[in-house]
């Protein structure tokens, strides 16, 4: 009725830590339940990211003793090593079409943000910067990549227009922001800022540049 998306048919991937040294990838529902693991560890997991058509999952494993970048079929539970280049890999994120992601490699400098396609070839690095640039996250349409990145000092997010190569700022409003998350319409950037030493979780209008704080914890 409402012209936007609901929640109730959509699920959740998160990471569990039990008896203090082991790692479980699992899959519930929106609101908690029918958990299901689709990766037991000894070394930590993090980063899961669902592909646009939810039958795929992107995560970081540290069980080649550093971060690699897996893609793991829920189905099936067959999984295959994506990135597993010099240094770390990690931060993956789906393109809206499934063909490619965004990926964070430390191959030659410091953190860089990377296009590989969903099979793991054709790697082409995306920013040519001095500065670190992470935590990649794609816009709906496919045509922008917002980032985290400390070129103008602290930690700021940017975005990248991959049909210009045009590189603007987006968050204004406080020193410390960093992890872009976009809505399913564009319209809505979460991130977490840092406000008077405590962490929170921000919410940005990107039409009127309105922030919003949703979390008040230390």
């Amino acid at each position: 009725m409402t012209g936007s998306k609901g929640v109730f048919h959509t699920k959740i991937a998160f990471v569990e830590k039990y008896n203090n040294q082991k790692f479980k990838l699992n899959i519930a529902d929106y609101d908690g339940y029918n958990i299901t693991t689709l990766l037991d560890s000894k070394m930590p997991i993090i980063s899961p990211r669902w592909s646009p058509d939810g039958k795929k999952i992107a995560y970081v494993s540290f069980e080649k003793e550093k971060p690699v970048i897996y893609i793991q079929e829920i189905a099936t539970g067959k999984r295959k090593l994506l990135a597993n280049f010099k240094g770390n890999n990690s931060a993956p994120a789906w393109s809206p079409d499934g063909k490619r992601l965004a990926i964070v490699l430390t191959y030659s400098t410091n953190s860089q943000i990377y296009l590989i396609n969903a099979d793991g070839s054709d790697v082409k690095r995306l920013i040519r910067s001095r500065s670190i640039t992470t935590e990649p996250s794609w816009s709906p349409d496919g045509k922008e990549i917002y980032y985290t990145s400390n070129q103008g000092g602290g930690p700021q997010i940017y975005k990248f227009n991959l049909e210009s190569s045009e590189v603007s700022r987006v968050t204004f409003e406080g020193k410390y922001n960093l992890y872009p998350s976009l809505s399913y319409d564009g319209k809505l950037l979460l991130y977490l800022t840092q406000d008077q030493g405590k962490f929170k979780v921000a919410l940005q209008n990107l039409q009127s540049n309105q922030v919003l704080k949703l979390t008040k914890g230390p």
